[in-house]
């Protein structure tokens, strides 16, 4: 078995993030926010595809849905960081961590630095610019999910054990 992860805060999240997970669950402050978290998803990205998910799939959902969304998210972040939990399991789960924001390079060096003390973590910065890679650039979403899959079938070792 192994583990795909598409643009995740696999780390720490920023305190802004928490900020906007609180506003979320406010009646009188959701909609606003939900804007915000579209902007920023959106970026200066231009993939219309990616504006339809936005608009006509996501912003058909209402407060009910963002704020439970909201507070899971919250919660599941109160256990700690996804990378702290993929560090816990044993054994470790081949993991490829895809993503296109934040474009900040500490956070992929984050990521880089626990790949090299986990070999079973993989990360990859895509070429895309909105928080919805795989709609944005399916090629090159799809290219890396293959390599990766290609790259467990072929080595010895952890991305090939059996169990996995």
């Amino acid at each position: 078995t192994h583990m795909v992860l598409l643009d995740w805060i696999v780390g720490t999240p920023p305190p802004e993030f928490g900020a906007l997970l609180s506003a979320l669950q406010e009646r009188d402050r959701w909609l606003a926010t939900r804007g915000e978290l579209f902007r920023m998803w959106i970026a200066d990205g231009e993939a219309p595809q990616v504006a339809r998910h936005i608009r006509e799939e996501m912003g058909s959902y209402g407060f009910e849905m963002w704020a439970r969304a909201a507070l899971a998210i919250e919660s599941a972040y109160g256990d700690g960081t996804p990378l702290e939990a993929l560090a816990r399991l044993q054994p470790p789960c081949p993991t490829l961590h895809l993503y296109a924001q934040p474009r900040d390079p500490r956070t992929l060096a984050v990521q880089q630095d626990f790949a090299r003390a986990n070999p079973w973590f993989r990360v990859q910065r895509l070429e895309a610019r909105s928080h919805f890679p795989a709609l944005e650039s399916p090629d090159e979403t799809a290219r890396a999910i293959l390599a990766f899959a290609s790259e467990g079938q072929r080595r010895a070792g952890p991305l090939a054990s059996p169990g996995h």
